[in-house]
């Protein structure tokens, strides 16, 4: 037993396999405004096109919340977004079905970077670290990151 794990840009060209098909397809994300966004842009044009419903769960992430439902025997996740380490780590301990690349029109459709043999990537976020200009003057000007941390 094993869980599909892609992106949600890739989810909603995929679906049409297996377990999916007999049942709803449940779609799991992170959760607040950025799920109610996924689910205005990508959940209900792919039910209202495919015809088939698609149910949405929110999680917190947690590699072993995925290993729980894959050793009770009944995943019933069929699309669940993670970080890169649990899609690493469940690509290797092989909880998640393989992309079946032909049914996505080829990896090579994909950036090259993004892609692996269980999952696509579907989000891009960064962390910006700054300080105050009105604060920090002079010789307290951080110039490198070493001084930046220096506290």
């Amino acid at each position: 037993m094993t869980i599909r794990t892609l992106a949600f840009v890739a989810a909603a060209l995929s679906v049409a396999s297996g377990a999916a098909s007999a049942r709803d397809l449940t779609v799991v994300s992170w959760g607040g405004t950025f799920q109610d966004a996924q689910r205005e842009i990508y959940f209900k044009p792919f039910a209202e096109q495919s015809g088939q419903p698609v149910l949405d769960e929110s999680w917190e992430g947690g590699y072993g919340v995925l290993q729980s439902k894959v050793q009770a025997g009944n995943p019933n996740w069929d699309v669940v977004e993670v970080e890169s380490e649990e899609l690493a780590l469940g690509c290797a301990d092989g909880i998640y079905e393989k992309i079946d690349w032909d049914k996505l029109g080829g990896r090579d459709k994909f950036i090259d970077s993004a892609v692996s043999d269980c999952g696509v990537g579907g989000i891009v976020w960064s962390v910006a670290l700054t300080y105050d200009g009105n604060k920090l003057t002079g010789d307290n000007v951080p110039k490198s990151w070493a001084d930046f941390w220096d506290v």
